[in-house]
């Protein structure tokens, strides 16, 4: 995927400005008075993409900031969602269709091909920005695949870059209604939370050997000061059993004084710790930021499944954006039920959803 700077240098110089590198993560900008205008900047500027204290008279414009907000400005809605068709290379289905069974992991049951057909697909492919709170900060991008046939996704790393040169205009686009569009951003949404998890795997570590440690460091800091008080209790325990009225009363005061103070200091690690797990608690945001429909055309294999006891037709689909298979739970379409070779399960619906 590419790097923040130079998909802003890239916006930037589409509407007339003059943008340059400077040093090894900042941008020297001339804007056009579009821009100034726009965005409310001046005409000079340097952006910087380390945080918000680079430089004195620097602007921010990571993820998190003001600047990269106000990018929205100059596209309205326009950008948020686009269509093209897919190329899709010759594929000969006869070949696919031999190894079909090595990824149809049937249990108690077997198939049978009766065919194949070509047919017409729209994927989507849902771009996220995310920001991820614990001690530090993260943020990036990722994008989902969403097969809304079954509802099946997929992570793809580069986004449409895996796809350059395979892509073009879309002839024509059916009209899709607010529910539907919903639908596509709510499974794109809920397979992201899991997936963000997946690219922040080195910032989640982090953050927990940083918390092991502070809690390591805090247990210690507190069971010092109960060693102590368990010391002086020793003593005064010892001084007691040899002392005589009034002073043996005096010892028993002091003593209970200090198992008040060992159960404040037990409470206050407690306190202690639940800080240091609340500071360095997760918080994961997903903000979707543009949608793209991909046209695709792709084999379907019909097929039928026979059990002991009963039997049905499916339709299995090659993916041609994955180029592999991938088994995943059908969900039903119509009569049919459509099997996406790129999911992790596979099952027989029951005889109602038929």
């Amino acid at each position: 995927m590419r790097d923040l700077p130079e998909v802003i240098a890239d916006i930037l110089a589409s509407r007339g400005a003059m943008v340059e590198k400077a040093g090894e993560d900042g941008l020297d900008v001339i804007a056009s008075p579009e821009l100034v205008n726009l965005l409310g900047v001046p005409e000079y500027h340097r952006l910087s993409f380390a945080g918000e204290n680079q430089g004195k008279d620097d602007l921010y414009a990571s993820y998190d900031s003001d600047y990269f907000r106000s990018l929205e400005r100059l596209f309205s809605d326009a950008g948020r969602w686009a269509s093209v068709s897919l190329e899709t290379p010759a594929l000969r289905p006869e070949r696919i269709a031999e190894t079909l069974a090595d990824h149809l992991p049937l249990l108690n049951a077997a198939f049978r091909l009766e065919g194949t057909e070509q047919r017409s697909i729209s994927y989507f492919l849902v771009y996220f920005r995310f920001t991820a709170l614990s001690d530090n900060r993260q943020d990036g991008m990722f994008s989902v695949l969403v097969n809304p046939l079954n509802a099946s996704t997929a992570f793809l790393k580069d986004g449409l870059e895996e796809l350059s040169g395979r892509t073009g205009p879309l002839a024509a686009e059916e009209e899709m209604t607010a529910a539907e569009i919903g639908k596509i951003l709510g499974w794109a949404h809920k397979a992201g939370a899991g997936m963000v998890r997946e690219v922040l795997a080195d910032f989640i570590r982090s953050a927990e050997r940083r918390l092991n440690r502070d809690v390591k460091r805090v247990y210690e800091y507190y069971e010092t000061l109960k060693e102590e008080i368990d010391r002086r209790a020793r003593k005064k325990a010892v001084r007691g059993e040899a002392a005589e009225p009034p002073t043996e009363n005096i010892a028993v005061e002091e003593l209970e004084t200090l198992r008040r103070k060992r159960e404040a200091v037990e409470a206050e690690r407690e306190w202690k710790i639940r800080d240091l797990i609340a500071k360095y608690a997760l918080g994961i945001k997903l903000d979707p930021l543009c949608v793209i429909r991909i046209q695709a055309t792709a084999p379907v294999f019909l097929i039928h499944i026979k059990r002991r006891l009963a039997s049905r037709p499916f339709s299995v689909i090659y993916n041609p954006l994955l180029n592999f298979f991938i088994v995943l739970s059908g969900e039903p379409f119509g009569k049919q039920v459509f099997i996406d070779l790129g999911m992790v399960y596979f099952h027989i619906l029951r005889k109602q959803t038929a």
